[in-house]
């Protein structure tokens, strides 16, 4: 190595920091770049064994789902390697052109295929978890904003109700953490949408996953101004071609429930 620069480009307090190097080689033109990210304790290993496990696997391996290469684990800080893409990610994309709704369908695509993926190993959230997380998050953003707290109980209780009516599918490989900054469009010769930050891989109705994505499109527009339509036809879009390449049957109740 005869060059290396690192830089810090996230920190979650007291439980990771990712940074990327920048170096370069002895005999090398180009210079090379990685991330590592460092965790608390006790959340490195069982996040590298994941990252290798969907490494290796079938929709991988096809070129159906694009993800960054691992490349080494270090226990004594916690601390995974892997190699950088090429490009940028679909929140950097002008979400009003033709080519961004072209680059969502590929997005889809690319969930369906982790979705496909049979990985061993990983928790699972179910929908009595879903539901824990949800009084959670009531209890606390009522005693954050005790003004809401009427509102905010009638809601989660007209949801917990409605689960039981969203039905069951067979449990998928989930993301966990499904937001336009996740997915990674390549500046390849062919262009190709891909995902990072693999730190949340999980069992659970594939739904999940979808209405994650569709919720964070929503607030994302409340937060920048923008018309419920055009967030809705972003989603819309995206399911669409989740839906066609999905082995699960599309669930408007299931999708608009985990939303």
């Amino acid at each position: 190595i005869t060059a290396l620069t690192t830089e810090i480009v996230h920190y979650a307090a007291e439980r990771a920091c990712t940074v990327r190097v920048t170096l370069k080689r002895e005999g090398e033109a180009e210079p090379m770049a990685l991330f590592g990210k460092t965790y608390c304790e006790g959340e490195g290993e069982p996040t590298w064994q994941a990252m290798q496990a969907l490494w290796q696997s079938d929709g991988r391996v096809r070129e159906q789902l694009l993800i960054p290469q691992p490349l080494a684990f270090q226990p004594e800080s916690n601390t995974i390697w892997q190699f950088a893409l090429s490009g940028k990610t679909l929140l950097e994309c002008d979400d009003g052109s033709e080519s961004f709704y072209e680059l969502l369908e590929k997005a889809g695509a690319a969930i369906a295929a982790l979705h496909r993926c049979d990985l061993s190993g990983l928790s699972q959230l179910g929908i009595a978890d879903v539901i824990s997380r949800l009084e959670s998050a009531e209890q606390l953003i009522a005693t954050v904003c005790p003004q809401h707290r009427q509102t905010l109980n009638s809601l989660v209780g007209r949801l917990i109700m409605a689960a039981k009516q969203i039905g069951e599918r067979p449990l998928a490989t989930l993301h966990g953490d499904l937001h336009l900054k996740n997915f990674f469009v390549t500046d390849d010769r062919i262009v190709q949408v891909g995902l990072i930050d693999l730190d949340n891989l999980h069992c659970g109705d594939p739904w999940q996953d979808v209405g994650s994505f569709a919720a964070a499109i929503h607030c994302q527009g409340l937060i920048e101004g923008k018309t419920f339509d055009h967030r809705e036809q972003i989603v819309r879009r995206f399911a669409d071609a989740y839906r066609s390449n999905a082995r699960y049957e599309f669930s408007d109740a299931a999708l608009n429930w985990h939303t």
